[in-house]
């Protein structure tokens, strides 16, 4: 009976704990998180540099030419591609087109609504759009900007965190996909293809779930044969001819940053409630595929400058990271080729 009592009155403190705790981060949020971060540890139990457990799934649509499910904890992120055939511009009579885009339903959080695209979905498109085509969409009709060039001081922070000392935006200079494999007939026919991602749960981070759902999507794209029909002389597709596998120059994933407190601390992988409370951002998107990592870009919007140490650390991290991020995408990518088999 006493050890009943005491474990009864074991139980009802720690309950009282928790409402105290409970209630000390809603009236003092941020040094709620501050007691955590100086112990190195996270409320959810993370260290400062733990990702979130992820998974890639690849073509679970079956009304979509390729699409893939991402998942980075709670957050989820599903890319579905449609492709159609189109008339090249006359100023890019060899490329195809890619149009990208990011929606946040209202399902997805409790800060999204219906109407226009937020300003979120805005800048993720435009940022998933770019590296997509890279610098090819400077010089196509494409509406999105290319990826913008990291400046020089990043070259040298690049080599120190161990990855290619080749120009940052030359790496990222044709993107994710070749237009030019996207033509079909010069100046006559061409590929379209419509690239979307759709939030399905923003628990933090969408930026690098998108670009894991987009990349996966993209390797697993089968372009359908086209034929030319005798009578209209109207392309169409056709289902008993050779479909091609679109081939990828190359393949980049993101590792997003959260700045807390100034510089005081930098979070891996930050959930929304750490982006609500964060300080800055930062991605870094980084290319693995090759024997020598690659760095596209350092995509930073606005908010705490990042200090030289800072960025080395996030750089050293995000290459890490993305082998990981590359690794699973090359099993899911097996899975799938051993289940057509």
């Amino acid at each position: 009976m006493a050890s009943e009592a005491v474990a009864a009155a074991d139980s009802v403190e720690l309950a009282q704990l928790q409402r105290d705790a409970e209630t000390f981060k809603r009236v003092h949020p941020l040094e709620y998180y501050r007691r955590f971060l100086s112990q190195q540890l996270r409320p959810d139990g993370r260290g400062l540099e733990r990702f979130r457990d992820t998974s890639l799934s690849i073509n679970p649509l079956a009304t979509a030419h390729a699409s893939a499910l991402a998942k980075i904890g709670q957050t989820s992120v599903l890319c579905g591609i449609k492709a159609e055939l189109a008339v090249p511009s006359l100023q890019t009579p060899g490329w195809g087109f890619v149009v990208t885009n990011v929606t946040f339903p209202p399902m997805c959080s409790a800060s999204s609504r219906l109407g226009p695209p937020s300003e979120q979905a805005q800048a993720l498109s435009r940022l998933m759009h770019g590296l997509v085509v890279g610098k090819q969409a400077a010089s196509s009709t494409a509406t999105a900007p290319s990826v913008p060039a990291p400046t020089t001081p990043l070259k040298s922070q690049s080599a120190q965190a161990g990855m290619a000392e080749s120009n940052p935006a030359d790496a990222g200079a044709r993107g994710i996909v070749d237009l030019n494999e996207l033509c079909i007939t010069r100046g006559e026919l061409c590929w379209c293809l419509y690239v979307d991602a759709v939030c399905l749960d923003d628990a933090g981070n969408s930026t690098d779930a998108a670009l894991l759902a987009i990349v996966g999507a993209l390797h697993a794209l089968v372009l359908p044969a086209v034929t030319l029909d005798a009578a209209s002389g109207k392309p169409g597709f056709n289902p008993s001819g050779n479909s091609t596998q679109l081939t990828l120059p190359a393949t980049p994933f993101a590792a997003t940053f959260s700045l807390f407190d100034g510089n005081a601390f930098t979070l891996a992988d930050p959930t929304a409630e750490e982006e609500a409370m964060q300080s800055g951002a930062v991605t870094i998107v980084a290319d693995v595929s090759s024997e020598n990592p690659t760095l596209w870009t350092v995509h930073k919007p606005g908010g705490t400058p990042l200090s030289a140490t800072a960025l080395r650390q996030c750089i050293s991290q995000a290459v890490e990271r993305i082998k990981t991020l590359d690794a699973l995408l090359q099993a899911e990518l097996a899975s799938q080729s051993t289940a057509m088999e």
